[in-house]
């Protein structure tokens, strides 16, 4: 039963539609329900009305509805169990071959250019890190860090001595990259030591002339970029991941439908979709394109269902994982570990809590104790526990994690702890989205077919 008959207590219920069909979400125990029509408008007008608990019982009691069963949670004990887990981000360098239009880095670039990560500061906070955590992640960064394949190699070099001596420690290794510096000697280091690589990719050559153009006097960056992805795609089995990241703006939102499924014809198994949110960018997504990227997003996804290859909705994070946690139970957590179990160098050896905050001193943390002491982050960290932050307020909590980026909402709104509205909006009709392609594959059976090795 979704309601919480209690006599001071009902659940929260959301009450949405999404193309025809009707749902009651429980957002307390995260339970999904297929309502008729008629039930779902009572069950709306009577919560709406002063949550009459007997009222809102016998309704559901009387209804034509559909329980979408959602497992407990004790099967996937341990797939949200970031114990012992901890993420380092090394700026390797901030130069870059290219000059992308809505690069975020540009002032780091002008000033820091010609520096890059000394390898004893690497070292240095692998070791702090080793202190503590016995899983570790590196996650190489820039600019373009292919810029500085040598140092690549060296800390993934030390890192392997490290695993040799203390077989207790576990690393992986994971990089972005523009693409234009891929090739063979690259990928077979890369597979050897099964690196997780994300290529930024924004779409057509012509997008890609346009948005991240070369600098200096040759502009064409397609070629190289195309190149590199196509060779990326040939080693992909041998990797531990390879997925594309398309940075989605103001002139290429029309598109999002075909950027996916031109990825998905070059065998790509994990495509990205970010829209640019930079607040000084005049072609990054504002309040007024929110309702626009919904509008484009829920094409996708309708073209998703609709083709019925399980290997498209895998391929789209921002669906795939929602259905991941709904099959399996499993509260939203954050996006990142940023402010519990990460950190990011810069290349002055500095430690910050994000690379987008970067210099900014009150976003450093401590090298011993890992933490942040600025106020506005230990707030957003703690949102949930503050009955009056909108984070906990919102019937998404529970499935989303609070997960709103705070270098987003500072932008924004002027606190990393006060969450942007727009964003928050899309992420909500995503959940709704994910819950009716779980309804739809559960209803045709598909849905042990999709998740069923995920574990």
């Amino acid at each position: 039963m979704i309601v919480n008959t209690e006599k001071d207590s009902i659940k929260p219920l959301h009450f949405f539609e999404c193309f025809g069909d009707f749902f009651v979400l429980d957002t307390a125990s995260i339970r999904l329900f297929n309502v008729d029509y008629k039930t779902w408008r009572e069950l709306k007008d009577v919560v709406c009305g002063g949550n009459v608990h007997s009222e809102v019982y016998r309704l559901f009691e009387q209804a034509n509805y559909t329980e979408i069963q959602i497992p407990s949670d004790s099967q996937a004990e341990n797939t949200n169990n970031a114990t012992n887990a901890y993420s380092i981000c090394f700026i390797l360098t901030h130069a870059c071959n290219l000059n992308c239009i809505y690069c975020f880095d540009k002032e780091q670039r002008k000033s820091n250019a010609g520096t890059g990560l000394d390898f004893n500061a690497a070292k240095k906070a692998i070791e702090d890190v080793m202190a503590k955590y016995k899983k570790i992640t590196l996650w190489f960064f820039g600019g373009e860090p292919l810029l500085k394949f040598g140092l690549i190699r060296d800390i993934v070099a030390f890192c392997e001595d490290m695993r040799i001596q203390r077989k207790e420690f576990e690393f992986r290794y994971t990089i972005t990259t523009n693409g234009t510096l891929i090739n063979e000697e690259v990928l077979e280091f890369f597979s050897k030591h099964r690196f997780s690589m994300l290529v930024s990719h924004d779409g057509s050559d012509e997008i890609l002339d346009r948005q991240r153009p070369r600098g200096g006097h040759i502009q064409n960056s397609s070629s190289d970029i195309r190149r590199g992805l196509e060779m990326a795609v040939e080693y992909r089995d041998r990797l531990s991941s390879m997925a594309v990241r398309s940075t989605i703006t103001r002139n290429t939102l029309a598109l999002l439908p075909e950027i996916f499924f031109k990825f998905r014809s070059m065998g790509i198994e994990r495509i990205f979709l970010s829209p640019v949110c930079g607040k000084e960018i005049d072609f990054a997504m504002t309040k007024e394109d929110a309702e626009n990227w919904r509008a484009q997003f829920t094409r996708l996804v309708w073209n998703i269902l609709k083709r019925g290859e399980l290997n498209d909705i895998k391929a789209l994070p921002q669906i795939f994982d929602f259905l991941f946690n709904l099959e399996y139970g499993i509260q939203g957590k954050r996006s990142c570990g940023m402010g519990k179990n990460s950190c990011t160098v810069d290349v002055d050896g500095r430690r910050y809590i994000c690379h987008r905050f970067i210099p900014r001193s009150e976003f450093e943390i401590d090298p011993q104790t890992q933490e942040c002491s600025h106020l506005g982050i230990k707030e957003y960290l703690s949102c949930l526990e503050d009955n009056s932050h909108p984070c906990n307020m919102c019937w998404a909590k529970n499935i989303c994690g609070s997960g709103v980026c705070p270098h987003i909402n500072e932008m924004w709104t002027g606190s990393v702890a006060t969450p942007y509205g727009p964003i928050c909006d899309v992420q909500r009709q995503i959940i709704e989205l994910a819950c009716w392609a779980y309804y739809k594959l559960r209803k045709s059976g598909r849905i042990k077919d999709l998740l069923g090795n995920e574990l």
